[in-house]
């Protein structure tokens, strides 16, 4: 249930007043019961889902005046979209808003479930990616960890691990791309309910206040089309960094994105935390990164 004022109520309301313009939209065909009152249930799960950040009048109205342009250019998305939520065709302009905001809440709901499990289950069995954001976290640490550890290395150990590096990132050239190949090779992403990819796109563009997608993506997101490499590909650092703390809450978005306008192409995040994830393997630290001394 979202947890919204009275007073931010009658904002969204006077907002979408304001946008949708009833001769106007009684003209777009197929669009003939999108009201104000339709725009409103979008404003409201905006500011229930937000955190603050698309909160303000402004930002508010800019991304509701956004939402309703896309539907005004495509109509057939409306429709679409109605059937994706599972709103019955034939449903009156009487029923529709209550049913709408009933079937889009449930729909998000479904979809942060989906993800929230899938997020779970990443983390516990994808020993890889813990190592790598074990070492996000607090990278002076481990950083100092991994020298000590490859001092002691053997000459053939140390050629081992290099050629475990080299062929685990391959021709990758950045932080975004390693992810970007993760992301499309791993099962439970690949495996990644409509609703779940739906409600991923609607609360990174709900949140990041930076992302303007052009209006076919925007198209794509809501009817949870878009693929991973596009979605990475159309984040700005802040919305990647966003996508990152969706999927590890315990990194934070904000120190993605500023390590990656250090040394975007340096791989240094993912090249490391390889680096312990080998040493792990090898028995050479534990899984919360200690050294295990001989």
């Amino acid at each position: 249930m979202l947890k919204i004022s009275m007073g931010q109520r009658i904002c969204v309301r006077h907002i979408c007043g304001q946008i949708v313009k009833p001769e106007h939209t009684m003209r777009q065909a197929g669009l003939n019961d999108f009201s104000a009152e339709i725009l409103a249930v979008f404003g409201y799960q905006m500011i229930g889902n937000s955190n603050g950040r698309t909160a303000s009048l402004k930002g508010l109205a800019s991304k509701l005046t956004q939402l309703y342009k896309v539907f005004v250019i495509e109509p057939k998305l409306w429709t679409k979209f109605k059937e994706m939520i599972g709103i019955p065709e034939g449903t009156s302009l009487l029923a529709l808003p209550k049913m709408f905001k009933q079937k889009l809440e449930e729909y998000l709901e479904k979809g942060k479930k989906w993800w929230d499990s899938v997020k779970a289950k990443m983390q516990k069995n994808s020993t890889v990616m813990r190592f790598i954001f074990l070492y996000a976290s607090n990278a002076p640490t481990f950083s100092s960890l991994i020298d000590k550890v490859v001092e002691k290395l053997a000459p053939s150990d140390d050629k081992e691990m290099k050629s475990f590096l080299s062929k685990m990132l391959g021709g990758v050239r950045s932080f975004k791309a390693f992810l970007q190949d993760f992301f499309d090779r791993h099962p439970l992403l690949n495996a990644l309910t409509t609703p779940a990819k739906a409600y991923i796109y609607w609360y990174i563009w709900t949140n990041v206040t930076e992302v303007s997608w052009k209006i076919t993506d925007l198209l794509k997101g809501f009817l949870g089309l878009l693929s991973w490499s596009e979605l990475l590909e159309s984040l700005p650092e802040s919305g990647f960094g966003f996508l990152i703390s969706m999927l590890f809450p315990g990194i934070p978005g904000g120190w993605v994105a500023q390590s990656l306008s250090i040394g975007w192409n340096a791989l240094l995040i993912p090249a490391a935390g390889l680096q312990l994830y080998y040493m792990y393997k090898k028995g050479l630290i534990t899984a919360d990164g200690k050294e295990i001394k001989a």
